[in-house]
């Protein structure tokens, strides 16, 4: 299979950031609407401009105008905007490849959301529960495998990550309160796990080919 990436999400000190990129993460996702995350934009764009080169950025956002988040995409730096609220699928199409629409999962509706849409990149959020209610849900996902690239996020930590992906097979995996010590901030311990258990899984599968 082709290599999992890991987006962190809520990234909201330089010292998370940096720590998230040394252990291999692809992506980071800074939130700019209501959240224990949330972080302004000059304290984003800091942070972003200390990266290296061809880490991925992505800004969070919830029915703001389209026209301040463009603006926000511009002035911080950032790669993607991952839409979190109703925001139509015109919307979506004006930012192009840079827009990922997140989609709760929730059978029909759900499918046909994401068909109206009609986008390069899709996110679907997985209800917290426990280990056995993500799975659950993860065998849900597996019906919008297609040529959109999926991100799973929703619940996910060190302990069920694996499995998730070895059922569904994503494009990627977003983690935020999973590998915290409390929100807001990362805990070393657990982003290490949660990464090494993507690679793992990755290894494992590339053997059975």
């Amino acid at each position: 299979m082709e290599r999992v990436r890991v987006k962190v999400c809520g990234i909201t000190n330089r010292e998370d950031a940096r720590l998230a990129v040394r252990l291999g993460a692809d992506a980071l996702g800074f939130i700019f609407t209501e959240s224990p995350r949330r972080i302004d934009v000059p304290t984003a764009r800091r942070i972003i401009r200390q990266l290296p080169p061809f880490v991925v950025t992505v800004g969070v956002f919830k029915d703001q105008t389209l026209s301040e988040v463009i603006e926000t995409m511009n002035y911080v730096g950032l790669s993607y905007a991952q839409l979190h609220g109703s925001e139509s699928p015109e919307y979506a199409r004006r930012l192009g490849r840079r827009a990922i629409k997140v989609f709760s999962i929730n059978g029909t509706k759900t499918r046909e959301e994401i068909e109206r849409y009609n986008l390069n990149t899709i996110m679907l959020d997985m209800p917290k529960g426990s280990v056995g209610t993500i799975l659950e849900y993860a065998d849900v996902a597996r019906q919008f495998v297609g040529p959109s690239h999926l991100i799973l996020a929703g619940g996910l930590t060190p302990e069920n990550v694996g499995e998730v992906i070895l059922r569904i097979r994503p494009f990627a995996v977003d983690v935020a309160s999973g590998v915290e010590s409390y929100p807001g901030k990362k805990s070393v311990a657990k982003l290490e796990r949660f990464i090494r258990a993507v690679r793992e899984v990755e290894h494992a599968l590339r053997a059975t080919r």
